[in-house]
């Protein structure tokens, strides 16, 4: 059941799951599984959570509830999806975004 006042298409439990709730400071209630992986994980140091880094560099998201609360972690990575898109947004030689941006003029299309 959604909890009153969470957007039923931003909320999922999965209550079976042997680890959950996976991550402490939520009220098991609000807990959100919609994002088991995180999204902002991939920013690295400038995803805003509560993170450390294992003594091997790897990034430990323990103690982050962020993307868990209800489904205010939905709508933080809705706000820092321009961020995701660039990291995932394949990397062109600079002479092929020439050739596209005059193919864009050309047509009056966005390169």
């Amino acid at each position: 059941m959604v909890p009153d006042g969470i957007d039923k298409n931003m909320f999922f439990q999965h209550v079976e799951c042997d680890y959950f709730p996976c991550h402490e400071g939520v009220p098991t209630e609000r807990f959100n599984c919609l994002l088991c992986y995180c999204p902002l994980y991939a920013l690295g140091e400038a995803c805003g959570g509560h993170f450390s880094y294992t003594a091997k560099g790897t990034k430990n998201c323990k103690a982050c509830a962020m993307p868990h609360n209800g489904d205010s972690g939905v709508r933080l990575v809705k706000s820092r999806f321009s961020e995701l898109a660039e990291l995932a947004a394949r990397k062109m030689p600079d002479a092929q975004k020439a050739k596209d941006t005059a193919i864009a003029l050309d047509t009056g299309e966005s390169a």
